[in-house]
Formats: C-alpha cells, sequence, structure tokens
C-alpha cells in the first residue's frame, strides 16, 4: 500500500496527542535502528545513521512530524536491501502489532522499504523479539557461554585470594611460633628484671586478631580502595563537574580517616593494655590459689578485677567514640553522595550535556563508592586492631636478647677449672664486691652466707644468666665475656627449684638429649633413688607430669631435677639450694652421685646443710666484703 500524507485536521489532531507520541516514536524508531543496523546489511554507514538519529534526537515540539517524514525519508539506503523473506516477516507483523511495512520512491528513482511504527511500542517489542529470537540465537548462545567462562574466571581468582591469605595467615602464625621459640630462651634477665615475661607472652594471643585484620583488609578493604578509586576515576572523564565532585569526595573521606581518625591509634593500645591488666590480674589469682582462699583474699580479688575492668570499659569507650563519629561520617557522605550526584546528574542530562546513559552509569558508579564508603568505618576498627596487635606482638620480638656470638670452650672431657676476679655485684638488695676465688678442676665448693648476700646472684654470673658489674670470670683461662653461652651451658649444669615441662617424666629428664641411652636414663634414676618409685607407677618413666609437676611429690621433682643433671654430664655442676629440699633418708645416696669421688665435674654448691657441707672440700662464706673460707664441719648448725 502507498502511504498518503495526513490532512490539516488530522495533523492538529496528532499534535494534541504529540507529546506522548512524541516521546513514544523517538524510542521506537531508536530501537529499530539499532536492529536494522546490528541484524541486516545494510549500506548505511554508522556515521550516516548517527547523523540520522541526531536529526531525530533535535524535532522541535511543533514540527516534529514534518521533520520526522524528512528523517524516515533518508532509511532507504538502509532498508534498500533487505531481503525478501525478512520484507515477509516484517509484513507479517502488520496485523494487530502496529507495524505497516510500505514501499516508496526517492527522487533519484531508487526504491526502498519504509518500516513504520505506530505510537504504541508493543510493535517495536513484537519486532525485538521475533528478531531476537531467531537471528539472534547463536550469538545469546556464545555471549552465554563467554559470560560462563568469565564468571568461573572471576571465580577461580577469588578462591586463589582466599589461599593466598589462608597461606599468609599461617606463615604469619609459625613465623611468630619460630621467632619466639628462638628469643625466650635467649632472653637476657639483666634487662628483663623488671617485667614479667610468662604475662608479656599473653600478647602472644594478638597474632589471632593479627591474623583476621590481615584477612579482611586484603580481601575486603583492598577490594574498597579499588573501587572507590576507580570509580572516581571514571566519573571524573563524564564531566568537569564531576571531577569537582570527586575533589570533594575526596576531601571528605581523608577527613573522615584522618581528622576524625586522630588518637584512635593510641586509644586502641591503651584498650589493648588494659585488657591484658585483666588477664594478667585472673592469672595472678589462678597461680596463688591459697591466697585468695580467705574472705578478704576472695573481696581483694573481686575488688580489683572490678577496678581492671572499669579502667577497661573507659578505655574502651574512649576508642569506640572514635571510631563511631567516624562511622558516621562515612554514613554521611554516602548519602551525600548519592543524593547530589543523582540531582547534579539530572540536572547535566536536562542542559545536554550529559547523557542519560552516562546518568545512569554514574549513578552505578557512586552506588558502588558510597557502599564501600559504608563499610569503610569498620575496616578502620579492623585497621586499628592490626597495627594494635603488631604494637603488641612487637614488644615480644623485641624482647633483650644475649650475646650470641663468642668463641667454643676448650673440647676435653675433664672439668673445668674456674676463676672469679674481683666480682661486684649490685641489684636491689644484693650486693658484694671484691669476690675472689680460684676452683680447680673437679673440686667441690660449698657456698654459705646470710639470706640475701647473693649467694643465687653469684651462680647466675657463673652460669652467665647475669653480667657482673664488674670483675672476670675465666673457664679453663679463658675469659666468660669470650666465650659462645650457649655451647658453654652445654657443660654447665644450673639446678634450682623444680623447672617441670608438660611432658612424659622420660622427657623431663632427657630435656632433649635423645642421644642418651634407656640405660643411661635409668642410670641416673638410679643414682638419686627415683628409678624404682617411678616404675611403680602406672605407666612408668612415660607417666605424663602437669606443669606444677603432679603426680610426683616436691622431695620427687627435686630428684629428678638432680636426675636431669646426672644425665647431662656436665664439666661444671651448680647447685643452688637443691639439695635441702631432699629428705635426709634419700640425701646419702643423691650425694654419693653428686659429690663422688671420681671427680666427673667441677661442683658448686649453695646448702645450709652440715652434711652435704661436709662432703665439700671448702666452703666459703658469701658477704659483701667477698668470700672468705670457713670450716665446713661447724658452719650451718644452729
Amino acid at each position: 500500500m502507498t502511504s498518503v500524507p495526513p490532512t490539516e485536521p488530522e495533523r492538529e489532531e496528532e499534535e494534541e496527542k504529540q507529546p506522548l507520541r512524541e516521546h513514544e516514536l523517538r524510542e521506537a524508531f531508536g530501537d529499530v535502528l539499532s536492529l536494522l543496523d546490528e541484524h541486516f546489511s545494510m549500506s548505511t554507514s554508522t556515521s550516516k545513521m548517527s547523523s540520522l538519529l541526531g536529526r531525530f534526537s533535535n524535532f522541535s515540539s511543533k514540527t516534529w512530524y514534518d521533520d520526522g517524514l524528512n528523517a524516515i525519508a533518508g532509511l532507504d539506503l538502509m532498508v534498500a536491501h533487505v531481503e525478501a523473506s525478512t520484507r515477509e516477516t516484517m509484513i507479517s507483523l502488520r496485523e494487530g502489532s502496529g507495524v505497516w511495512v510500505t514501499q516508496f520512491t526517492r527522487d533519484n528513482g531508487e526504491r526502498g522499504w519504509l518500516i513504520l511504527l505506530n505510537w504504541a511500542r508493543g510493535g517495536a517489542e513484537a519486532m525485538v523479539n521475533t528478531i531476537a529470537f531467531g537471528a539472534m540465537l547463536q550469538p545469546l548462545i556464545v555471549l552465554t557461554l563467554v559470560l560462563l567462562v568469565g564468571l568461573f574466571f572471576l571465580g577461580a581468582l577469588r578462591v586463589i585470594e582466599y589461599y593466598v591469605v589462608e597461606y599468609i595467615q599461617r606463615r604469619l602464625f609459625v613465623k611468630l611460633v619460630t621467632d619466639l621459640s628462638h628469643r625466650l630462651p635467649r632472653v637476657d634477665l639483666d634487662k628483663q628484671e623488671k617485667s614479667f615475661t610468662p604475662e608479656l607472652l599473653n600478647r602472644f594471643f594478638d597474632i589471632i586478631n593479627i591474623q583476621k585484620a590481615t584477612s579482611k583488609i586484603l580481601l575486603d578493604s583492598l577490594e574498597i580502595i579499588l573501587q572507590i578509586s576507580i570509580g572516581m576515576l571514571v566519573l571524573a572523564f563524564y564531566h568537569p563537574y564531576l571531577l569537582a565532585f570527586d575533589v570533594v569526595l575526596v576531601i571528605l573521606i581523608l577527613l573522615t580517616v584522618f581528622a576524625l581518625g586522630r588518637g584512635a591509634l593510641k586509644t586502641s593500645i591503651h584498650e589493648s593494655s588494659s585488657k591484658y591488666e585483666v588477664a594478667a590480674w585472673l592469672e595472678e589469682i589462678a597461680r596463688h590459689p591459697l591466697s585468695f582462699k580467705s574472705k578478704s583474699g576472695m573481696k581483694v580479688a573481686a575488688e580489683h578485677a572490678e577496678l581492671l575492668a572499669t579502667q577497661y570499659l573507659e578505655h574502651r569507650h574512649s576508642h569506640f567514640r572514635i571510631v563511631l563519629r567516624q562511622i558516621l561520617a562515612a554514613t554521611i557522605t554516602q548519602a551525600l553522595a548519592s543524593a547530589v550526584l543523582l540531582g547534579m546528574g539530572g540536572w547535566l542530562v536536562l542542559k545536554g550535556q550529559l547523557t542519560l546513559g552516562q546518568l545512569v552509569a554514574a549513578e552505578l558508579i557512586v552506588t558502588s563508592v558510597a557502599a564501600g564508603l559504608a563499610k569503610l568505618g569498620k575496616h578502620l576498627e579492623t585497621y586499628y586492631d592490626l597495627v594494635t596487635g603488631v604494637y603488641k606482638v612487637g614488644h615480644l620480638l623485641d624482647l633483650p636478647l644475649e650475646r650470641s656470638a663468642g668463641q667454643l670452650p676448650l673440647q676435653r672431657k675433664e672439668p673445668y677449672a674456674i676463676e672469679l676476679e674481683d666480682l661486684c655485684v649490685s641489684r636491689g638488695s644484693t650486693a658484694f664486691t671484691g669476690v675472689n676465688l680460684d676452683i680447680k678442676a673437679g673440686e667441690h665448693i660449698g657456698i654459705v652466707g646470710e639470706d640475701g648476700a647473693g649467694k643465687s646472684a653469684l651462680l647466675d654470673v657463673i652460669y652467665g644468666w647475669r653480667t657482673p658489674n664488674k670483675g672476670m670470670i675465666r673457664y679453663d683461662g679463658i675469659d666468660l665475656k669470650r666465650l659462645s653461652l650457649e655451647v658453654l651451658r652445654d657443660d654447665v649444669e644450673l639446678v634450682r627449684e623444680a623447672d617441670v615441662l608438660e611432658n612424659t617424666i622420660d622427657a623431663n629428664i632427657r630435656l632433649g638429649r635423645m642421644t642418651r641411652s634407656p640405660e643411661e636414663v635409668r642410670s641416673a634414676l638410679d643414682a638419686v633413688d627415683l628409678l624404682d618409685e617411678f616404675n611403680r607407677l602406672e605407666h612408668g618413666i612415660d607417666t605424663r607430669l602437669v606443669a606444677n609437676g603432679a603426680p610426683l611429690s616436691s622431695d620427687q621433682l627435686s630428684r629428678l631435677m638432680l636426675a636431669r643433671a646426672i644425665l647431662a654430664k656436665p664439666k661444671v655442676l651448680l647447685l643452688d639450694g637443691t639439695l635441702d629440699r631432699i629428705r635426709p633418708e634419700r640425701l646419702q645416696r643423691a650425694l654419693g652421685a653428686l659429690l663422688c669421688q671420681t671427680r666427673d665435674w667441677t661442683v658448686i654448691v649453695i646448702s645450709d646443710r652440715p652434711e652435704i657441707l661436709a662432703r665439700c672440700d671448702r666452703v666459703m662464706e658469701l658477704t659483701d666484703k667477698g668470700l672468705k673460707e670457713v670450716s665446713p664441719r661447724t658452719d650451718g648448725q644452729p
């Protein structure tokens, strides 16, 4: 059929309905042009089509019909090569779909097919569905497969990311454990006297906070930072006003993070310190149960715990107040960013300076950025926990260590000779000066003195555990300061109070000396009269001990420490009151093994019991003026 121009009354009737029909015409016409350009072989170039669309989008409100016809007249180059089968499909849509197909002739005689749509969108949708489900099936499958591959790839990257973060968490834990197991045996007691190392080790559990915080930051926080940064960068290319919007948004973020977060790290550290003070007090209650069994003791335990808990709440409140204001600022920034962009973008679209697609894209980007801002406050708290955890763990890694360098002692089987020259030690209430003593290899020396005279401090200095304020110690003529302490202590054994590991009796007596045979272990136990007693236990020497030594008695624990020293086969044996804790009926056998005539080791023993001192070659009394020799048979008697 041939199209007929509308009459004047018909045109006026159409102009009354123009606002609605003009909008629908533009939208439907754009859909048709897109379909024709994508699915048919056209002779019209992309630039011509863009020009045509531009003309169509600039119709005036009064002349849209005439201009529309003029624009439609330019379609012949696009539809001139539509195949017959496609034209039949178009013609089949005439009935009930609002689609008319007509043929027209240009001035130059070229003929083409014109597709006219009614003002309703039903016809356009019918055409889209027909073409999409017909000609677009294969590309749709390809697109679906490509999307599936892309999503699988994204999922694989996410899984790999989780695996890497898990690996990092394990590395952090193992690295800290390895480092501390290396450091703790080498802690310099001279520099660590004012702190209780076991309580400091509670900071080890901050590695859990570090692991969790690291996981959140690597998995979520970095993603949020990239999301915000890239989103604002894309917005900056849309319009100069959006660039200014980015600048304002960056300023607000910086104010939220730095200005409003001022003092957050300090309050977080104070909160953590007060938490560890509470834990230390609870450990103190558990370590001294007898002191808190009475009514007054229970009152002290509860009152001090309440005081420490109150201090913790105060520090927690101070820290949370800073975090809360950052969360509020991030939430306000999120709301302002979304609302301002919507208003500004809509205004730019009305002004023709921004397309509707750009506005939608910008709004999606800002929605993503705003979502990141909403999470920013919580992730800032995670960051504070991470820094605080690193700070607390750093206390352990900063523990002062003993010197590790030094030459090896002389490789010899005989006991060491020891020389003390002008030793001076001043530490709290303990002080002595001018200690001079030459101990021959294999000699047995007894040390006596008043309580607080510094007898234990003297053994610490000889062992290399503490450094004297003045003086020199020589092993076989070599200055102790020049010797490797680690190697020397394999040859010097210091026995003091019961030092029990939560392990079996066998592991406690060996203490890593796995080269010792079972016969040597039994011989060491028999030397202190423990073998028969341990054999009567259900599991023998495989019986497990707890930290307090149960199920062994204090007497058995003291003898176990002596058996450990005998198994070590040292060249120097330092006994700090251990023999005094052994019952008299068990003592003689232990003395026979330790102060034997074979002179297997040089012995320095601190004791007040005459039967022990009588077995020594010399007995020296320690005073603040130094050492003086006394009679071994009369010293120490009541």
